[in-house]
């Protein structure tokens, strides 16, 4: 993906993100990848992370079990969490993806894998971006939305509203813009995960990728 699909959901009192400064926010983990879409988000907004209260609830139904219970404000919830939420009384009040555009999951392996095996190495960034354009093109969007409803227990609008914000998030093409890898450094750096940050283009190799073109 090459931002998360995650919700910002509060009350529906809640209308602006700048209301949130004095509030109590729900996010998995402490240096968590959702922790640090949060405070990104925060940041953009113009508020620091020390004008919150951030609280690690755990999983999607131990967040939304805090909201319902008034323990927490906010919380940063991954769809379709999100969508389920707003439909037991709260709203969605940013699409976090559309500011924290981070790239979420991938192919990881090693250099000495790609060294060894290529040829696997090809057929699996093959696999994979070849299911995400299945997926984004529109001749498949009943059937992909019928799936959607099954995977996660969803009605048709439930997953309908999912697949029209999973879709802007799906790579085509399997490379991802240099400006947001450094994303991921920076905020690995932010989260203590690292010291130094390490140089991009050591990180990542879309050679594969690039083979199947656009």
């Amino acid at each position: 993906n090459e931002q998360p699909v995650w919700g910002l959901v509060v009350p529906k009192s809640v209308n602006q993100v700048s209301e949130l400064r004095g509030k109590k926010i729900g996010v998995s983990s402490f240096g968590g990848t959702i922790y640090s879409g949060a405070v990104y988000v925060l940041k953009h907004f113009g508020l620091k992370p020390k004008d919150v209260t951030f609280l690690a609830i755990g999983n999607t139904l131990a967040r939304v079990a805090a909201l319902k219970k008034g323990s927490i404000d906010a919380a940063v919830i991954a769809a379709p969490g999100d969508i389920i939420a707003a439909k037991e009384g709260f709203k969605i009040l940013l699409d976090v993806g559309s500011v924290y555009r981070a790239p979420m999951g991938g192919v990881s392996t090693t250099a000495s894998r790609i060294n060894e095996d290529p040829a696997e190495v090809r057929k699996v960034v093959r696999a994979v971006v070849g299911a995400s354009r299945e997926i984004k093109n529109p001749q498949n969007r009943e059937s992909v939305v019928d799936y959607i409803g099954t995977l996660f227990k969803l009605d048709r609008a439930s997953a309908e509203e999912f697949y029209r914000r999973l879709m802007p998030s799906l790579s085509t093409t399997g490379v991802v813009d240099r400006d947001k890898i450094k994303l991921v450094i920076d905020s690995a750096v932010e989260r203590g995960l690292t010291s130094k940050p390490p140089d991009p283009n050591r990180l990542v190799d879309f050679s594969f990728a690039r083979e199947l073109g656009s």
